[in-house]
């Protein structure tokens, strides 16, 4: 009965990293998984390498993203000041 118990924990914990990966939200999976807790919910999340590189990639884009926005958007430069009178 011990293996059959360790199989389910191993399925609970690849369904949970799937969900995550795919972009569910960490209290959908929590109701669907029956887990109260964050600490749960972390337990079972494991991230590795991979992950990290994935998100590494994503902000890339992010701020990829945003300096393009903010490089079309841009005012010339004043190059001189007007004098103030006195």
């Amino acid at each position: 009965m011990a293996g059959v118990d360790r199989h389910l924990h191993d399925m609970r914990r690849s369904a949970a990293r799937n969900m995550s990966r795919r972009g569910i939200y960490k209290g959908e999976i929590k109701k669907l998984a029956g887990w109260k807790t964050d600490s749960m919910f972390d337990r079972y999340n494991v991230i590795d390498g991979k992950d990290l590189a994935r998100a590494a990639g994503l902000l890339d884009g992010v701020v990829g993203d945003v300096l393009a926005a903010q490089s079309s958007t841009k005012k010339p430069a004043i190059v001189g000041m007007a004098r103030r009178s006195k």
